[in-house]
């Protein structure tokens, strides 16, 4: 449990300490990592839009970026 406090911590950080606010939108990369998907969370919740990079190879790409929309990103893209 703790890795993913940690994770969400680091999360809220970057999306909070950035200056993002409702109607912004972030672009990460490596939106598959435990930081990643915890941005993506946040964001939503916060109203912020988010534009994710994934690798196209990765095995699972189309699961993965399903999960991402599921959890509230707007665009995923390789």
């Amino acid at each position: 449990y703790a890795a993913n406090l940690h994770s969400a911590i680091t999360a809220y950080a970057l999306v909070t300490g950035g200056g993002a606010k409702m109607g912004d939108l972030i672009v990460q990369n490596q939106a598959d990592s435990t930081v990643g998907l915890a941005i993506v969370q946040i964001a939503a919740k916060l109203g912020i839009r988010t534009i994710n990079i994934l690798e196209e190879d990765r095995p699972g790409y189309l699961e993965v970026a399903g999960l991402i929309k599921e959890l509230g990103g707007d665009v995923v893209v390789e």
